[in-house]
């Protein structure tokens, strides 16, 4: 009965696994000794294999949504979802590109002077701001891989505590024991991890099922360090990454592919160096902002430059400008001093500058190409691990845990049986008044 009234009580209660109650009968030999009777026993439903397949799926779930939220406004700042390419970068560089054209046909034309550099100031603030976007997403990542990293230790720390309780007195309180296990699957989120039991209940934490994090009553906690890129890497002046150590400092950032953590890294020192650059890659939004920037400066010639930018070549795109003093008037100058600058703009439009064989409206293309496919990738993830981390619960569920309606039956079978006890009783206690009235 107190078993039943357990399973009724925590029903609802996150981590609670049901309470099996099984009966064996005791040996029943007078002559021995042996009284007989019924002995009970409960034992928790707990099942292992299919706490450790909610907690994969949890972690398989945890780092696609985690990427993808970080990765959240990044199709409209590239201009992703537009398949006419009309806003966003591809937007202005088209906008650019056609102001070249425009010029080609009128170059004395001082309207169209004025349309080029109102397009190159219009490119130049586009992708300026883009880069902005994401290095503000960069550091938003990893302020949350700061706090991911407290919360996974924080959540160790708690099981630690009930290794160290089941040590000093070996009770094993179910209502404990489900917030325990509540906060193994809120670990799994966090990170892959994988669970082993001790003899005395106790729980051991591994994650990616060699780095530990909890053995006994010892905590191994992870920690959060910056490296930036070696002195003779091909960016050394590019951003530092952000890593992940273990108690030994030792870098497993590497080793982490599932979970919101290992979704923010990959964010963080993947997806978004591509991009803005990191110390072995320049990052391609840098790439096509140099080539535009410096093919346009080189087409015009003259004492002024159109574009100007930040000497790092992984600063390129956030730092790229128009000379706040070049005017409709300096690229009037240009063409009167070489006739042949028009020429050289629609050269670029067409393709006669180009980066990795394509020119720079293909290589935007391409980037824009990469950058979707990753966001898909992750938003098709997502959805997938979301219905098969449901099947797993389901199947949880129905292995360990506790309904209410299971509960009540239960308790009409124990009221049924001792109400047919109590009949027996009174029958035998009848039949004894009986038999003593009879010998009186």
């Amino acid at each position: 009965m107190a078993a039943t009234q357990q399973n009724l009580t925590n029903a609802g209660t996150a981590g609670y696994a049901r309470r099996n109650v099984s009966f064996t009968s005791d040996g029943f030999d007078p002559s021995r000794g042996l009284a007989g009777g019924v002995h009970a026993t409960s034992e928790t439903a707990r099942n292992l294999y299919a706490e450790q397949a909610v907690s994969s799926q949890t972690s398989q779930k945890g780092f696609f949504d985690t990427f993808t939220q970080s990765a959240n406004g990044v199709s409209q700042v590239l201009g992703l979802n537009d398949v006419s390419g009309s806003t966003g970068i591809q937007g202005a560089l088209k906008n650019l590109f056609q102001s070249f054209s425009k010029l080609l046909q009128g170059g004395s034309d001082p309207v169209s002077q004025q349309k080029v550099v109102e397009k190159a100031r219009e490119f130049a603030t586009t992708i300026s701001q883009t880069a902005d976007f994401l290095q503000e997403g960069a550091a938003m990542a990893q302020s949350r891989i700061h706090a991911t990293v407290d919360q996974v230790n924080s959540l160790v720390r708690g099981i630690q505590e009930w290794n160290a309780q089941l040590n000093a007195d070996g009770q094993r309180d179910p209502t404990a024991e489900a917030q325990v296990y509540a906060g193994i699957e809120s670990l799994s989120k966090l990170v892959p991890i994988s669970v082993q039991k001790t003899p005395n209940g106790g729980l051991t934490i591994l994650m990616n099922g060699e780095v530990p994090l909890l053995q006994g009553l010892q905590q191994f906690p992870l920690s959060v360090s910056y490296g930036a890129p070696a002195t003779n890497a091909a960016f050394p002046d590019a951003a530092a990454q952000i890593h992940i150590l273990d108690s030994t400092g030792t870098d497993i950032s590497s080793s982490i592919r599932s979970g919101e953590l290992g979704g923010l890294l990959d964010y963080s020192n993947r997806f978004l160096p591509t991009l803005l650059g990191s110390g072995d890659q320049q990052g391609d939004l840098n790439r096509l902002a140099q080539g535009i920037a410096d093919s346009v400066n080189s087409a015009l010639g003259g004492a002024s430059s159109l574009f100007q930018y930040n000497g790092s070549p992984t600063d390129v795109a956030r730092s790229l400008e128009v000379n706040p003093s070049y005017m409709a008037a300096d690229l009037g100058a240009a063409i009167t001093g070489n006739p042949d600058v028009a020429n050289g703009l629609s050269n670029i439009v067409a393709g006669a500058n180009q980066i990795d064989g394509q020119s720079y409206s293909q290589f935007l293309v391409a980037l824009s190409s990469r950058s979707s496919a990753d966001l898909n990738h992750a938003s098709n993830g997502l959805d997938l691990q979301t219905k098969l981390l449901a099947q797993a619960q389901t199947f949880r569920e129905n292995v360990q845990g506790a309904s209410v309606e299971q509960a009540a039956v239960e308790l009409l079978q124990y009221q049924r049986a001792f109400e047919a006890a109590a009949k027996v009783i009174g029958v035998i206690d009848q039949l004894t008044q009986t038999a003593l009235n009879i010998v009186s």
